[in-house]
């Protein structure tokens, strides 16, 4: 490669000669030039001294060539520091632009949707041993949510922009009748969250983390413009290394987030430094057990108010309008919206017309995102007078649910199974109200599979119970004809099918669905229906009773994964804190374990918690054993007690004296 450093070189250019250059001799960062710039210049002034011309003339050549390199970076650095903010901006919204081409996605609101759905598909090949499909599929994650850290980077630059940025992004009609805000993940309720969760945590990396989450979207919700604390930064990062290293979380995707980390905090970049500080705080901490612990508060409570009742629980995945179908059939006022998901970018969304009258609706929240925005069981107690006229009495109780085995997340999987059926146990009797949305329907009629195998999970003996089940169907054209969708269903895919022919159970739950809509199926228009057909037939339903020995709930397969990595991180923090002697850091995952242990009943976590607790005794053990031998030897030696024995057997007194303390777990 001939270098001509006189030639007038794009940003481009120059960058990708810059790179060729250090490739060829070998160079990994550009800032190691120097360091090699001064070697050569040595190397020619010994060999002119010791006149080897030769090989003087090719050091001085190869000099040249590092000089000129080193004047590339010059000039790139220099560019970037004159790049203005609009200049970046268009490079970043072309960048952005020709991945979202290329990747054959709309748009940016649908991002979020394919990582998900990436995820997910990994999940499914991860369990089918399909391991050439897992590869490629990480590959197109990767590239999704590089698309997605760079959205995020425009968001930032856009908002720290002193020019209003230039909006090329369509804009709402005219006739759009309301326009409404989503909140964004970072709000007042999200902090406060988070502050719940760090509250009397024991300094370590994970507490480290969480504060950086407090103080960033804090920040985050000042707006543009923020002034930031480089001194509480710097000081909290620097903690956080050592942290990281005394905890020996020497883990790749660590180590990279927190290499990330590190660039977005030089940056000032809060969207990006929020993204990776959940990232690394996910990876340090698969599992939030005090947001567990808080769900299944919340569940019980509503326990409470449900125990020896008739309830109506709603089934169904998220998006497929559980919160919004309750809304309705409380006899609410709907009306459609406009919700901006995202600057410039408008989803339409139903929700309720004006004040909430019914006080149990506050509880119920639906989002325009498809997003699981419920995260306990919310009763809504509903007066059938409201609903069928003055000559009735009496109330019906409906249940708004997580979305059992969908995208809340793992915390809200184990609540489920911890609060969600232990609450429903309680009831006299249980009927289901089980909702199957048209955009989840998919090519093959996934989404009734998934409604059916979500039932058949959740109701031991389900065949003898499909009395207490009412099918219901949302975001469905009025015109199409429910049954004849489910009979195709059935006749040109299940019995097709021999592995889904041998689930009899599922069969069973089709069957039912055809024969339930042969007459009249519901279809759901909350904005111009009538919910009293639908509330008249669930009152007709049969519920099921002891629902204590019907209802059950079994984590799903990346719930279980999940938990496994939680165990195993809190067992190796343990020995990384007894190595260090860091008593109270030792009683604080002890503490975590048990907490969890107490929560799900879970082999996997009985066994690790036994694991921590003997090895905690076996090494506290060895200590008193191996420091009683020394102190023995020194004081039956000639030399006698030094101030130096004195001083270790004080201390190792200290020790044990604070070993005491984890006491309860033995």
């Amino acid at each position: 490669m001939k270098l001509n450093s006189n030639e007038l070189e794009g940003g481009e250019d120059l960058q990708k000669k810059l790179n060729d250059g250090l490739s060829k001799y070998k160079i990994s960062n550009v800032g190691d030039l120097p360091e090699r710039i001064h070697r050569c210049e040595q190397r020619i002034k010994d060999y002119q001294e010791e006149g080897r011309s030769e090989e003087a003339e090719n050091e001085n050549n190869r000099l040249a060539e590092l000089k000129t390199l080193q004047k590339f970076a010059n000039d790139l650095n220099k560019s970037k520091e004159e790049e203005t903010d609009e200049s970046k901006l268009r490079k970043l919204e072309e960048k952005l632009a020709k991945g979202l081409a290329q990747l054959k996605v709309p748009n940016i609101s649908a991002l979020i949707e394919k990582i998900q759905r990436s995820k997910e598909r990994i999940s499914e090949f991860e369990e089918e041993d399909r391991i050439d499909e897992v590869e490629i599929e990480k590959v197109y994650l990767k590239n999704f949510e590089d698309l997605n850290q760079l959205a995020d980077e425009i968001t930032n630059l856009k908002s720290n922009s002193s020019k209003k940025p230039v909006d090329d992004m369509p804009k709402p009609s005219p006739v759009t009748p309301i326009v409404e805000n989503i909140p964004t993940p970072t709000t007042e309720q999200s902090v406060e969250k988070q502050r719940f969760n760090s509250h009397d945590m024991y300094p370590c990396a994970e507490k480290t983390v969480v504060e950086f989450l407090e103080y960033f979207q804090e920040k985050h919700l000042e707006g543009a413009h923020v002034k930031l604390d480089r001194k509480f930064i710097n000081e909290r990062f620097k903690q956080l290394q050592k942290q990281i290293e005394r905890q020996e979380l020497f883990f790749k995707k660590i180590q990279e987030n927190l290499q990330d980390l590190d660039r977005y905090l030089s940056s000032e970049n809060i969207p990006s430094i929020l993204r990776c500080s959940s990232e690394l705080l996910s990876r340090i901490r698969p599992l939030d057990v005090p947001e567990i612990e808080r769900l299944v508060k919340k569940a019980k409570d509503a326990a409470k108010f449900i125990a020896g009742k008739e309830i109506i629980l709603l089934i169904g995945e998220t998006g497929t309008g559980k919160s919004t179908t309750i809304q309705f059939l409380s006899g609410a006022k709907m009306k459609k919206t406009k919700v901006e998901v995202e600057p410039g970018r408008f989803s339409e969304h139903i929700t309720i017309d004006g004040p909430i009258k019914n006080h149990d609706l506050i509880n119920v929240t639906n989002s325009a995102l498809s997003k699981s925005e419920t995260r306990y069981i919310a009763p809504v107690s509903i007066p059938l007078r409201d609903i069928c006229g003055s000559h009735e009495s009496g109330e019906i109780i409906l249940c708004d649910a997580p979305g059992f085995g969908d995208t809340a997340g793992a915390e809200v999987d184990i609540a489920n199974g911890v609060g969600v059926i232990e609450a429903l146990k309680g009831c006299k009797t249980v009927k289901i109200l089980a909702l199957s949305s048209y955009k989840s329907l998919g090519d093959r009629g996934q989404g009734i599979q998934k409604l059916a195998h979500l039932l058949i999970n959740m109701i031991q003996d389900i065949q003898e119970r499909l009395g207490a089940i009412c099918y219901a169907f949302t975001k469905y054209p009025s015109s199409m004809d429910i049954n004849a969708l489910l009979t195709d269903i059935k006749t040109s895919k299940v019995d097709k099918d021999p592995l889904l022919q041998s689930d009899t159970t599922f069969i069973a739950v089709l069957k039912d669905m055809i024969n339930k809509t042969r007459v009249d199926a519901e279809i759901i228009d909350p904005l111009s229906g009538d919910p009293k057909s639908l509330i008249e037939k669930l009152q007709k339903l049969r519920g099921i009773k002891h629902p204590d020995e019907v209802f059950r709930f079994s984590i799903s397969t990346e719930t279980q994964s999940c938990i496994s990595n939680q165990v195993q991180q809190d067992n190796s923090n343990i020995k990384c804190a007894l190595k260090h002697r860091d008593i109270d850091l030792v009683l604080h995952y002890l503490d975590k374990l048990k907490n969890l242990k107490d929560l799900i009943d879970l082999s996997t976590i009985r066994d690790s918690y036994e694991d921590a607790i003997r090895s905690v005794k076996e090494t506290l053990t060895n200590f008193c054993s191996e420091r009683t031998k020394t102190f023995h030897r020194s004081l039956t030696s000639q030399d006698g007690l030094n101030i130096e024995d004195i001083q270790e057997y004080k201390y190792s007194i200290e020790f044990i004296q604070k070993c005491q303390k984890l006491q309860k777990h033995f």
